[in-house]
């Protein structure tokens, strides 16, 4: 990415999120102290734990980007499950257009509502700031948003079990298909149907 296009996309990001917002650190980030009390409580009630929230800076994104780490620019997908409040995501969506012309659909879900409602607000608030550049193509308030630019789309979900239920299942199918070489031909055969 070059410098400019980076300060470009760092600039966009701080827009939709608000300045101080990207460059958090600690503690004290909006992501620790956006959790309501109530689901804190109904974690604790399932014993599936903290909701604990790490967060990266952009820079370290970046990073974490290039050919020598994720290698993202080669990608077509990007999957971020426990995304936050969709700031990794959203520093990828910026930069696609330009930089990963083969990155085309980034999905986030995140099963915290309140971090989910600030990924959803930076995104409207990116549509708002960007009209020519970016639209809005679905939305069901709570639940899920889909912004759309020339080459991309992002898409953050809210607690959508199903979704994970269904990219495990096919995650699962697909490696039975690594395996197929040693099943007998039918067996073979139905596996390819799945």
């Amino acid at each position: 990415m070059t410098e400019y296009l980076a300060k470009s996309v760092e600039s966009t990001l701080a827009r939709a999120y608000g300045t101080a917002s990207t460059a958090e650190t600690g503690r004290n980030t909006v992501g620790h102290q956006c959790i309501l009390s109530s689901e804190q409580e109904a974690c604790n009630a399932k014993k599936t734990g903290l909701l604990t929230y790490g967060e990266l800076l952009p820079d370290g994104v970046s990073k974490l980007f290039d050919a020598e780490h994720l290698d993202v620019f080669n990608a077509t997908t990007l999957l971020d499950l426990g995304m936050g409040t969709g700031k990794v995501l959203m520093q990828a969506f910026l930069a696609a257009p330009n930089d990963t012309p083969t990155l085309r659909t980034l999905i986030g879900v995140e099963l915290a509502e309140s971090r989910f409602a600030f990924a959803e607000a930076a995104a409207h608030c990116l549509v708002e700031q960007e009209p020519n550049l970016y639209h809005i193509t679905a939305s069901e308030p709570g639940k899920c948003v889909q912004v759309r630019a020339l080459s991309a789309k992002l898409i953050y979900l809210f607690q959508d079990r199903s979704f994970v239920r269904s990219l495990t299942s096919r995650c699962s199918i697909n490696r039975f298909r690594t395996f197929k070489a040693g099943l007998s031909s039918s067996d073979a055969e139905t596996s390819s149907k799945l």
